[in-house]
C-alpha cells in the first residue's frame, strides 16, 4: 500500500508511520533535544485559518446514549468511550450549567496554552516573520518542534508563532501548533507516528477545507495540504493538527460536522497518560 490514498491525498497507515520524519530530533545548547534549526525538525504552518461555524448544541444522549456518570464534584467523570476524565483542561462536556445540562465548552487560548505547558512542557515564543522559513513562496506563520529535557526526561517542546498577526489569528495559529504537539504526543508508545486517518477521509478533507477557507462544508474543489505546498510527509500531521485545533476551540461543531474524527481524537488522546492529566 502507498503512503497516500490516490483518491483523497490523505495518508494511509503506512503514510502515518512514515510521517515521523517530520519530527526528527535535533540538538540545542543547554541540554535539551529538539530545539531548532528551522529546517527538517519542525512542523511549519503557513496559513492562519478560521474557526468552525457555530452549530446548535447537540443533546447529551448523542455522546452518552447510556447516560452520563458524574463524580463527587458533580462534573462528568468519564468520556463518551468510558475513559476517566482526569485532565485539568477539557474540551467538550464537563460541568453542568444553570439549566442542568452539560454543554460542550471550547478552550480559550489560556487553557490551550496551559495544556501545552502541562502536557508538553511547551515554551511559547513570538518571533518576527524573518525568523520563519519561506517554503514554495509561502512564509510560515508558526512552528512546532518536539524536544526533551535531558536532565529530567520530561517533554520540552517549543511552539513559535509569528508576532505580526491579529490577536484572533495568533490564537488560531497557537492552537494549531498545540494540535501538532498533541498529535505528536498521542502517538508515543504506539506503532503509528501520528493519529491515523484510516476511515476518516470523507471528514478530514472537507473539515480541513472549512478551517482553511471559511467556506461551507463541501466535498469537491478542496484546499488541501498538498495544494498549499506541504510535502507528502506533512499531509497527515496537517490534517490532524487542524482537526485537534477544531476540537479544542469548538468541540460541539466538530462533533456535529466530523463525528468519527472527534471520536478518533478522543480515543488517542484520552487514553494517553501524557495528555489525560
Amino acid at each position: 500500500m502507498g503512503l497516500l490514498d490516490p483518491d483523497t491525498g490523505l495518508p494511509t497507515m503506512a503514510g502515518a508511520q512514515s510521517a515521523m520524519q517530520q519530527y526528527a530530533m535535533g540538538m540545542m545548547p543547554g541540554g535539551m533535544k529538539g530545539m531548532p534549526g528551522m529546517a527538517g525538525n519542525v512542523a511549519n504552518s503557513r496559513i492562519p485559518g478560521y474557526t468552525l461555524p457555530v452549530r446548535p448544541q447537540r443533546v447529551i444522549a448523542e455522546d452518552y446514549p447510556n447516560g452520563a456518570r458524574t463524580g463527587a464534584s458533580g462534573r462528568l467523570a468519564f468520556t463518551p468511550e468510558g475513559v476517566p476524565l482526569t485532565a485539568q483542561e477539557v474540551a467538550g462536556r464537563r460541568a453542568m450549567d444553570n439549566s442542568g445540562s452539560f454543554p460542550d465548552r471550547g478552550m480559550d487560548i489560556s487553557a490551550i496554552k496551559s495544556t501545552g505547558e502541562a502536557a508538553g512542557g511547551a515554551a511559547f515564543l513570538g518571533l518576527p516573520p524573518t525568523s520563519f522559513p519561506s517554503i514554495k513562496g509561502k512564509r510560515a506563520v508558526g512552528s512546532f518542534t518536539p524536544g526533551t529535557n535531558e536532565a529530567t526526561g520530561d517533554p520540552a517542546h517549543v511552539i513559535r508563532v509569528v508576532n505580526n498577526l491579529s490577536p484572533e489569528k495568533t490564537d488560531i495559529v497557537t492552537a494549531h501548533e498545540v494540535g501538532h504537539m498533541i498529535d505528536y504526543m498521542a502517538k508515543l508508545k504506539r506503532t503509528a507516528s501520528t493519529i491515523p486517518a484510516d476511515g476518516l477521509h470523507e471528514e478530514l478533507g472537507p473539515l480541513y477545507n472549512t478551517l482553511q477557507t471559511s467556506e461551507g462544508w463541501k466535498n469537491t474543489g478542496l484546499t488541501t495540504p498538498k495544494s498549499q505546498g506541504y510535502s507528502p510527509a506533512e499531509y497527515g500531521p496537517e490534517y490532524m493538527a487542524e482537526a485537534i485545533r477544531a476540537y479544542m476551540q469548538n468541540p460541539n461543531s466538530l462533533k456535529a460536522m466530523a463525528p468519527e474524527t472527534a471520536k478518533r481524537i478522543r480515543q488517542w488522546v484520552n487514553t494517553n497518560p501524557h495528555l489525560n492529566k
